[in-house]
């Protein structure tokens, strides 16, 4: 019977992946691993969609907590499928502006980290904000 030890150093390539002669790959991901420690362009390119990620991230906690209190707002409303469109999509525009913007800052030729910061830093202010009126707002919406 054989050991884990065993099977883990007689480790088969995945299908469609060649390693190079003499190299025992064990998966893609510790390839890819030791591709990026290899290389300084790998890490580089990592902390480029590590920035892309998080401003993503706070943009999308941003839409949904606008979205979700603009929703609740319109849900009472006659009128919630003409309501919903027009109070949400001009509270979304500096939202959509500071995420192109931190993208702008990361992705552009100047790597503008400091300008990255500062879109990031209104994201989450603007999350905050609304996260902020919908938790003060709560008791007011729903009461019926």
């Amino acid at each position: 019977m054989a050991t884990a030890d065993a099977l883990h150093d007689a480790a088969v390539p995945a299908p469609g992946f060649a390693p190079a002669k003499g190299v025992v790959a064990r998966s893609p991901w510790q390839h890819a691993w030791a591709r990026l420690r290899k290389d300084k362009v790998g890490i580089a390119s990592v902390l480029f969609i590590g920035w892309l990620f998080l401003s993503c991230l706070i943009a999308d906690v941003g839409i949904g907590i606008l979205g979700a209190l603009i929703a609740s707002l319109a849900l009472f409303t006659r009128a919630r499928e003409l309501l919903l469109p027009v109070l949400f999509l001009p509270l979304l525009v500096p939202l959509v502006i500071a995420a192109a913007g931190a993208t702008n800052a990361v992705a552009g030729s100047a790597h503008d980290l400091v300008q990255y910061r500062n879109y990031c830093l209104f994201l989450a202010g603007y999350a905050v904000l609304f996260g902020l009126v919908a938790y003060a707002t709560f008791e007011a919406v729903f009461d019926d």
